[in-house]
């Protein structure tokens, strides 16, 4: 290995001046920046300087001018002149600031993705199209949830068959973003599930000295006089609860809420009934007809006289 007098020894002259430059160079940035950060040092200097040049040359300086000359002289050390425009320039003050221009970019993008949303977006809150539009979306998630629900419990055909029909209606008119005419489907669902849902049994009062049926004579619709036999009826859930129905009143032709009505019979049927509760005052056979759940209509399932269950002829409200 060589040592370092003879590698100093190797160097040309041009090297050992480019090397002296270097060291001087350094040298002078020092000197300039212990000058800089001793300023306090280097004012008293600055000052007495100042007023040995003012008595050689005769100048009459007070020492408030000094200080002012001395403080001139900082503030002008370091001056910083803009560079003329250019698309170096533009480019070094976009690198500077790309920070802030990510941030407000960001922002901006933000701001008009929303406002565009709010006030111009189909789906929208703040515009008429945006609030029809949650309006028809609100009313086909209630159908939704109806139908999925009414499915789970159908066992009736023509419910069934109804719930595709009032299915194919909404899919029309949400397509078609109409919340008039969705409205009245998903109530008539709503209609069709509390039918569906309920389970009851339809029974005949048996009231101790009181009525169980009657007989009634009145004019048909062709205005023959006839006579019939009814049983006095009403409808009750499992936990006792009486159900409202809505039942056609035949001698008036019109349908009527009611709680209490009464189901036409054949003679045959009276008669049973009636010997049933002569017997010990008591009508023992009282179910007339249930209503189960997944079902829209009620099964008849008192007996005729054949064994079958009875059809059902005719109702009224009063008597």
């Amino acid at each position: 290995m060589s040592s370092a007098p003879e590698t100093a020894q190797k160097l040309s002259v041009a090297e050992m001046l480019r090397i002296m430059d270097v060291a001087t160079a350094l040298r002078q940035g020092r000197e300039l920046v212990e000058e800089q950060l001793n300023r306090d040092q280097l004012r008293p200097l600055l000052r007495e300087k100042i007023l040995s040049a003012a008595k050689v040359t005769g100048e009459d300086v007070s020492p408030e001018e000094v200080e002012v000359a001395i403080d001139r002289y900082f503030a002008s050390l370091y001056t910083f002149e803009e560079p003329p425009p250019s698309l170096k320039r533009t480019l070094a003050y976009l690198y500077v600031s790309r920070v802030a221009i990510a941030t407000w970019s960001g922002i901006l993008v933000v701001v008009v993705g929303l406002g565009g949303w709010l006030f111009l977006a189909k789906s929208g809150p703040l515009t008429i199209t945006g609030r029809n539009y949650q309006k028809v979306e609100g009313l086909y998630r209630e159908f939704s949830r109806r139908e999925n629900s009414l499915r789970a419990i159908a066992r009736d055909p023509g419910a069934i068959a109804e719930i595709d029909r009032y299915a194919g209606e909404a899919k029309i008119y949400r397509s078609q973003e109409d919340a008039r005419k969705l409205a009245p489907v998903v109530n008539a669902l709503a209609n069709l599930e509390s039918t569906l849902a309920d389970e009851y049994t339809v029974t005949v009062a048996s009231p101790v000295g009181g009525r169980s049926a009657i007989r009634r004579d009145f004019s048909d619709k062709d205005g023959k006089r006839v006579s019939g036999y009814y049983v006095i009826v009403s409808a009750h859930r499992a936990d006792g609860s009486t159900v409202s129905r809505r039942v056609h009143n035949d001698e008036k032709n019109q349908d009527v809420s009611v709680k209490t009505w009464a189901e036409r019979i054949p003679d045959a049927v009276y008669e049973r009934l009636a010997a049933d509760k002569k017997s010990d005052g008591i009508l023992n056979e009282t179910a007339f007809a249930v209503k189960r759940k997944g079902e829209r209509d009620e099964v008849i399932v008192m007996p005729g006289a054949d064994g079958k269950p009875l059809s059902r002829t005719g109702q009224i409200t009063e008597w």
